[in-house]
């Protein structure tokens, strides 16, 4: 079995509050009608969130990503998934829990918007 997808299984078992919540909230279809997965292999790296049919991706950010080396590993990611057709969204995980209605109007209007 790929490497990344047994990764991808171990995460799912272990998400953070924050990914639990926002899983809650998306999963089963409950926005725009959209199937969204989580913990999600896409070339050589797992999104937290993502919706292949419209192509947005979440990342959940906690305070590990607050560091300037870990932020410029996120910028080439991001460009990555952003050359394969993604858009990404990098979220704080204190706006899962304090800006939960800003966080599934960001992620709605992307799934509404039209990707090449």
């Amino acid at each position: 079995m790929n490497r990344l997808v047994q990764t991808a299984r171990r995460l799912r078992k272990k998400a953070t509050n924050a990914e639990k919540r926002l899983w809650q909230l998306l999963r089963n279809r409950r926005l725009n009608g959209k199937k969204i997965r989580t913990q999600v292999p896409i070339d050589d790296f797992l999104v937290d969130f993502c919706c292949h049919e419209r192509k947005p991706i979440i990342e959940i950010d906690g305070p590990a990503h607050e560091s300037a080396d870990q932020q410029k590993k996120d910028a080439n990611t991001d460009m990555i998934l952003n050359n394969l057709g993604f858009r990404v969204l990098r979220i704080k995980e204190s706006d899962v829990f304090d800006k939960q209605e800003m966080v599934l109007n960001e992620f709605s209007n992307c799934l509404c918007e039209q990707r090449n």
